[in-house]
């Protein structure tokens, strides 16, 4: 594969190959073809209508929802957003595969006009309908809004089809701008009948400033059906044909699976933040600068309007100038860093002025109307400490930084990613492209919703400005095309960003210890250190429950085998924990002191005993060497050993750590549920580490154990070492020959029963002794520190235990896990005196539940 350089872009159209010693008709005739501009403009106008459909209600929704249902709150609104973004990640491939299969664009495109007009006729008929909760009917006229926008995806696979090379990067350009444009003309729409405010009713039927806007797109959609119907063909001018792909001198290669992966994150990335901003836009400005409803609407709009017309010249400056052919690449590097500039500058810096108002009640009233009065609701705690965002930075950067990053990230996105396929039907892969876009815009709405209840606008701002510097990342890792000698840096980066993740962990046991009174505390901690470790301990039987998958097969081009899939269930239950913990989980804090009983003269809360921290990390940094290091070995070594291959390496010690896992598990309950956990935890710290060290000990190469290992077998006809076919060790290990091998019984053994009672009998003790020590305050930070170490060693462990394995064998990862556990017992006998509990220091007597830790 050539290498990434200004002269070659891999990120673009794989080229048909051709045999250079003829000059083919089919490519000449292919290249010969002329766009049909005609349906592509018709797409375009598609496109651009499911771009208002997604966002002419942002600036109303809220207002309109809380006034035809008073029960409904801004958290309910965030799923009436996500409703659309649901039905249209449904209905997307949906689409796509029925384009694909039939070869048809036309009546795919009109079933979604249908379903968009009868999803705005029930939203404009809100008013009149008495059944149920209105809200929820709300929620559904917009679900079936969307799935009618589904045909997006189709319309792009038209756009990119129906178009020959030469114009392609214009059309598809055209046509990613015109969805974008939708979406920045859908609040200026809405704005355009601000003036009508509470409108008149005609016939029983209302037509306001939130029910007339949807009428005229049920009369757009009707418009587009019939033009669609009259005027629509099918050509697609950009796709080789059957007989045109029989031609033996034109070879059809594979895009790049890499490339097309990165450009639907950053289409997903533009998407959430489009929705989150979109969504918050009225809450935020009521809050931050006391606008009502009908200002906050007007207002906003008007912000769009002018950021959108920005747009607009952008959009022609890269469809029809020189810009248009700067590297792709950079053109959406410069897209994100106008997104980032946008979020940089609205975090609530502590140089802004702080303290936002109240809503003002009207005369006679105690409801807190935003109809009446702009301003924080009372309920919002996060008020009084947040920062207001000067007013001309907001406008600025919501007009300038939107209206450039918008054009400078979609169309170049959109471009590339049709560019990546090449010259095939399109249909599926751009349904695919479409639903992640989809899934990021149901997911921003409920969490930016959920955040901005419990912290304001900062939290949705955080949670964006990753996203979007994840975005560059990526483009910065993968602006080379994938290759064998780079891969490996892949998994290094995509094990990085993984483990960048898991850096929540000290926050999470830090709530489980804050959360929990002191005589809940033990089994609380332990449970939560346990979950940890059983994951540590799960992780290889997962692995080996899918061991049977094999070599798998291949699903719209990804790859889903014994390697993969597992990964793609991760993202299912990380996805899933993420609706759970936004929907279910509750900040509230039993086990800490509050400012009230600290201010309390007769309460003195000490500081903590920084040795007995110390130890308590160190025994949790030994435990974490341990256990990275007999997984990252574990594999490797009974290759070596029993010469197992790879699946069976794979298989047998999935079926090992299971076991172990199951003798984990039931000692977890027992700590946590039965009165050994009355035991001293040090006494408890100890026999763990025992445990620990009964394994190293037993799978020391002792000289009396049976020595030589055998070598890797060759496969017929084959002078390759493949551990796919044979196992055993490696010609290149010289320590094979003077190696003993361990008895199979007592590696078992030891596996089995030492490290299943290893994990339990030294992980939760530990946890909980450690959340003991620091006390009944705010832990964050410390245990932050606790995982910190955690995850050095976590790093460290696998660097020097694979480097002595390539030169030393096994033996050298055990010799120093043993030194490293053996100090771990001295460490907790010297300071044993140290590892208690810390007693809150009282004057006089208080009641024992409050001032204990």
């Amino acid at each position: 594969m050539r290498p990434f350089n200004d002269e070659y872009d891999p990120l673009t159209a794989p080229e048909i190959e051709k045999d250079k010693a003829h000059e083919p008709s089919t490519v000449s005739n292919f290249e010969e073809k002329k766009t049909c501009w005609t349906s592509i403009w018709l797409c375009n106008a598609l496109q651009l209508l499911c771009g208002v459909q997604f966002s002419i209600y942002f600036t109303s929704m809220w207002p309109y929802l809380s006034t035809i249902d008073h029960e409904a709150d801004i958290d309910f609104l965030g799923w009436v957003v996500a409703a659309f973004s649901v039905g249209q990640a449904l209905s997307s491939p949906v689409f796509g595969f029925w384009s694909q299969k039939t070869g048809s664009t036309k009546y795919p495109a009109v079933c979604g006009l249908a379903c968009m007009s009868v999803g705005n006729l029930f939203y404009a008929m809100l008013p009149n309908l008495e059944w149920g909760s209105v809200k929820w009917i709300m929620l559904g006229a917009r679900f079936v809004t969307g799935f009618g926008a589904g045909t997006l995806g189709v319309l792009r696979a038209y756009t990119s089809n129906a178009s020959v090379p030469k114009d392609r990067a214009r059309a598809v350009a055209i046509g990613i701008a015109s969805f974008v444009l939708g979406l920045s003309f859908g609040p200026a729409i809405q704005a355009m009948f601000s003036p009508v405010g509470q409108g008149a009713t005609l016939l029983g039927f209302v037509f306001d400033v939130y029910t007339i806007p949807a009428y005229l797109m049920i009369l757009v959609a009707l418009t587009g059906i019939v033009l669609f119907l009259s005027l629509f063909q099918e050509k697609l001018a950009g796709v080789l044909t059957k007989e045109e792909l029989q031609d033996p001198n034109v070879v059809m290669p594979k895009f790049d699976k890499i490339a097309a992966a990165t450009c639907i994150f950053m289409w997903a990335a533009q998407c959430s933040v489009a929705t989150n901003i979109e969504v918050l836009a009225t809450p935020t400005t009521i809050v931050l600068y006391n606008w009502n409803n009908q200002e906050a609407i007007f207002y906003n709009g008007i912000m769009q309007t002018v950021s959108c017309l920005i747009s607009v010249s952008m959009y022609f400056v890269i469809a029809f100038t020189p810009i248009g052919k700067i590297d792709r690449r950079k053109l959406v590097v410069f897209g994100l860093l106008c997104f980032i500039s946008y979020h940089i500058v609205n975090i609530p810096w502590p140089f802004y002025e702080h303290g936002l108002d109240y809503i003002k009640l009207a005369p006679n009233s105690t409801v807190e109307d935003t109809e009446y009065s702009g301003g924080c609701l009372r309920e919002y705690t996060w008020c009084e400490t947040t920062a207001r965002v000067p007013f001309l930075l907001y406008v600025f950067t919501a007009i300038v930084s939107f209206g450039l990053a918008f054009p400078f990230m979609a169309a170049p996105n959109g471009t590339l990613f049709s560019e990546v396929l090449g010259p095939r039907r399109q249909g599926m892969m751009q349904g695919i492209f479409e639903f992640f876009g989809s899934v990021a815009r149901c997911l921003g709405p409920l969490y930016s919703t959920a955040m901005f209840e419990k912290s304001g606008y900062k939290g949705p701002i955080y949670v964006q400005l990753c996203i979007l510097s994840l975005g560059v990342l990526l483009i910065i890792i993968f602006r080379n095309r994938m290759d064998g000698s780079n891969v490996k840096w892949i998994m290094l980066g995509a094990r990085f960003i993984t483990g960048f993740g898991t850096g929540t962990l000290g926050v999470l046991r830090a709530y489980i210890a804050n959360a929990s009174v002191p005589k809940d505390r033990a089994r609380a901690v332990s449970i939560g250190i346990a979950s940890f470790v059983l994951g540590l301990s799960s992780g290889p039987a997962i692995q080996s429950a899918l061991s049977f998958i094999g070599e798998g097969t291949t699903v719209f081009g990804l790859v889903f085998d014994v390697y993969t899939v597992a990964a793609y269930l991760m993202i299912i239950v990380a996805a899933v924990g993420i609706v759970i913990f936004l929907l279910v989980f509750q900040e509230n804090l039993a086990g800490v002191l509050t400012k009230e009983e600290l201010q309390d003269p007769n309460i003195s809360l000490p500081k903590f005993d920084r040795v007995a921290a110390a130890t308590c990390i160190y025994v949790w940094a030994a435990q974490c060497t341990v256990a990275t290091n007999l997984d990252v070995l574990a594999t490797p070594t009974t290759i070596a050993l029993y010469n197992w291959n790879n699946q069976e390496a794979i298989r047998y010690n999935g079926l090992i750590r299971t076991v172990s896992c199951l003798i984990s598990v039931s000692m977890y309950f027992v700590f946590a549920f039965s009165p050994v956990r009355k035991i001293s935890r040090k006494t408890l710290i100890v026999f763990g580490l025992s445990c620990f060290i009964s394994y190293h000990v037993v799978n020391i190469p002792w000289p009396f154990y049976e020595h030589g290992l055998d070598y890797i077998k060759y496969a017929p006809n084959s002078t390759i070492e493949d551990m796919e076919y044979s196992g055993g060790c490696l010609r290149e290990y010289i320590w094979c020959e003077t190696t003993a091998r361990i008895p199979f019984a007592l590696y078992l053994l030891t596996a089995v029963i030492s490290l299943g009672l290893g994990f339990p009998f030294m992980g939760a003790p530990n946890g909980t002794l450690y959340t003991e020590v620091l006390g009944p305050r705010r832990q964050g930070m410390m245990q932050g520190v606790f995982e910190f170490f955690g995850s050095v060693v976590r790093c460290v462990g696998p660097l020097y235990a694979t480097a002595l394995f390539e030169t030393s064998g096994y033996k050298g990862p055990i010799i120093i896990q043993l030194c490293i556990l053996t100090v771990g017992v001295v460490l907790v006998t010297v300071f044993r005196n140290r590892l208690v509990p810390m007693q809150v220091q009282r004057k006089q007597s208080r009641p024992e539940d409050t001032v204990n830790a």
